[in-house]
């Protein structure tokens, strides 16, 4: 079983493993997708709503709306390595394709929270339009970024 309140799920690129999140009981659920079995329960930040995994597979990024942070899981030891503050009320968020940064709307500060992956600090707060919450569709080019947010905000 997965909590109370399954949300959100990922699946490690290796398939091994998928990643549930559980916004009832402030936790991440682990999947072995081998035995089809709960192998982890990794205890996050108040009211867990989006997790993403990154291309190499060694961490999980989850946005903890209630909290206003992200948690970021070892996905090696399935514990959770830092807890980065963000502005308020983070809902999704998406990784970049080279694993190098995740983009977090604060639908609360009318915001977008860049973090850098390799220092789990965010290097960039940027203004956009009213309550951002979903910007998990990123479109990528080497010159340009493409932010598209949903709900009534507009990036």
């Amino acid at each position: 079983m997965v909590g109370t309140s399954p949300g959100q799920i990922e699946i490690t690129p290796d398939g091994a493993s998928v990643y549930v999140t559980d916004a009832g009981s402030k936790r991440v659920s682990v999947i072995n997708t081998a035995a089809n079995a709960v192998v982890a329960t990794v205890r996050v930040g108040t009211k867990p709503v989006d997790i993403s995994i990154t291309p190499d597979g060694t961490s999980a990024y989850v946005t903890n709306a209630k909290s206003n942070s992200v948690s970021v899981i070892n996905t090696g030891t399935n514990t959770v390595k830092a807890t980065i503050s963000i502005g308020t009320n983070p809902l999704y968020l998406a990784i970049t394709p080279d694993g190098a940064s995740v983009y977090v709307p604060d639908a609360g500060s009318n915001s977008v929270s860049v973090i850098n992956t390799g220092t789990n600090t965010v290097t960039a707060t940027t203004p956009v339009g009213v309550k951002p919450q979903d910007c998990r569709h990123l479109l990528f080019n080497p010159d340009v970024l493409l932010l598209v947010c949903f709900q009534t905000g507009i990036c």
